[in-house]
């Protein structure tokens, strides 16, 4: 392999991770299907087990594909990771396999544990087709259909089962902001997974509850979302904010601070 090919693949992919990290409108949480074709300059680059999670971003001609994995060490030479090379997941579980030469960006060291010192981590980028993705992956578009559809159960339940399939955290009571947690507010954190590679990455999406069962808004890392009967709608340094109830001027302050919670420095 020649200096001049592994100069060109790390400049390319590291446009690549330019361009994930500063077009709007992603798509991360959305889910691959197994026969999904991740391609790199027009040729298969790696493939991903069903239903694998990955951070995607709508371009012109597909989208732009990026998902945080783990590697063997003796398999990355220079930033480039060997064709035939198994992906594992943080818990080095195999998730899928390359094809050809990628470069791993940013690549470190897989962790502090002495089963991770063997590894590195690392992202790969590829392009897919609309069609690879399984539908009613999309954070988003299924929570814009939560609040339109005609409901045949309660709210709480249907809200749980988003929550749990999509992977929101809940905020316990007792740590959200003093202003919130008079309220009876709780929020719910769906973070970024394959956006860096780091363990701690930012929100993407916040929904804040009154109790159980109402949905007071939403705080979105980057989109505007379409909901009926939005009372307040602004875009903030933090993110989008939807509410469904027009705030006072200290519940807005509070809501700025519980979004940077969820902001690593």
């Amino acid at each position: 392999m020649s200096a001049m090919n592994t100069t060109s693949r790390f400049l390319k992919s590291s446009l690549w991770i330019l361009i994930l990290s500063m077009m709007p409108q992603s798509l991360s949480a959305q889910r691959l299907h197994a026969w999904s074709t991740i391609t790199m300059n027009d040729k298969q680059a790696f493939s991903l087990k069903d239903s694998s999670a990955i951070h995607a971003i709508k371009t012109p001609d597909g989208y732009l594909v990026q998902r945080r994995v783990w590697v063997l060490a003796s398999e990355v030479h220079q930033e480039t990771l060997d064709s035939g090379s198994t992906l594992y997941d943080q818990d080095l579980k195999p998730v899928g396999q390359t094809w050809m030469d990628l470069v791993l960006e940013d690549a470190k060291e897989g962790g502090s544990h002495r089963s991770m010192r063997k590894h590195r981590s690392g992202l790969l980028t590829g392009h897919v087709t609309s069609s690879s993705f399984i539908i009613q992956t999309n954070p988003e578009r299924e929570f814009e259909r939560l609040l339109t559809q005609k409901r045949r159960g309660p709210l709480d339940e249907l809200l749980n089962a988003y929550l749990a399939q999509h992977g929101f955290i809940s905020v316990p009571l007792r740590d959200m902001p003093l202003e919130l947690k008079g309220r009876g507010m709780l929020a719910h954190v769906l973070t970024y997974k394959h956006r860096s590679n780091t363990d701690e990455q930012p929100f993407k999406m916040i929904i804040i509850t009154r109790g159980s069962s109402f949905i007071q808004g939403v705080i979105h890392h980057d989109q505007v979302l379409t909901m009926p009967k939005v009372k307040h709608q602004s875009s903030t340094i933090y993110g989008e904010l939807q509410l469904f109830a027009k705030p006072t001027d200290k519940q807005l302050e509070a809501l700025e601070e519980l979004a940077y919670r969820f902001i690593p420095l």
